[in-house]
């Protein structure tokens, strides 16, 4: 999404999970994907390179202060991926029984309001303007669109929108205005991978 708005010229390499994926994992830095690769050299760990590439495309704000607001929005990631997997991908028995899951679940829309509700109050401490930070575009915008406009109120809707209206109205709306106007070129390409999210 990042290169697309750059207008940068990338190939998306997909790896086929059954066929390809077994004999390259070992291959592989870290062992998982994805990874990005310019000019032969291979960066690795998408929060490190999004933010490396952003730093590229100028879009980590104007100074120190943005960028600090920027890795906080980025760093919510990883305050929601447990719960993320746990509830929209169990991958064991234990965590597809019933009351797990429902337990999971209310964990998780627990920390997804407090989440929701913090980044609000700092969208409203920032002017509610057109972007998280003012007026410009930044990667934390990439942020709300990826997590709140395509998961969150897509595929994860039915879970998650009441929540995320009712924490962050006004997040909501960014997130659904990134999605329905900057980055709707990329949405629409076939560079984005439907169903992916």
């Amino acid at each position: 999404m990042i290169l697309h708005y750059g207008k940068v010229p990338f190939t998306n390499v997909i790896i086929d999970r059954e066929t390809e994926w077994p004999e390259l994992k070992s291959k592989v830095e870290f062992g998982f994907l994805p990874q990005l690769e310019i000019d032969g050299k291979v960066y690795s760990q998408s929060f490190a390179f999004n933010i490396y590439l952003a730093k590229k495309l100028g879009l980590m704000g104007k100074d120190v202060e943005d960028e600090y607001n920027i890795t906080t929005v980025l760093s919510c990631h990883s305050d929601l991926s447990s719960f993320i997997y746990k509830v929209f991908f169990p991958s064991n028995e234990y965590e597809k029984k019933p009351e797990v899951l429902k337990a999971n679940t209310e964990a998780f829309l627990a920390k997804l309001e407090s989440i929701v509700a913090a980044l609000e109050a700092r969208y409203a401490k920032n002017g509610n303007k057109k972007y998280y930070l003012g007026d410009s575009i930044t990667l934390a915008d990439f942020w709300i669109a990826n997590t709140l406009g395509l998961f969150f109120l897509g595929k994860g809707k039915d879970m998650c929108e009441s929540t995320i209206r009712k924490a962050g109205p006004n997040l909501a709306k960014l997130a659904e205005r990134l999605v329905a106007e900057d980055f709707k070129s990329f949405l629409e390409s076939d560079l984005f991978i439907k169903g992916s999210i």
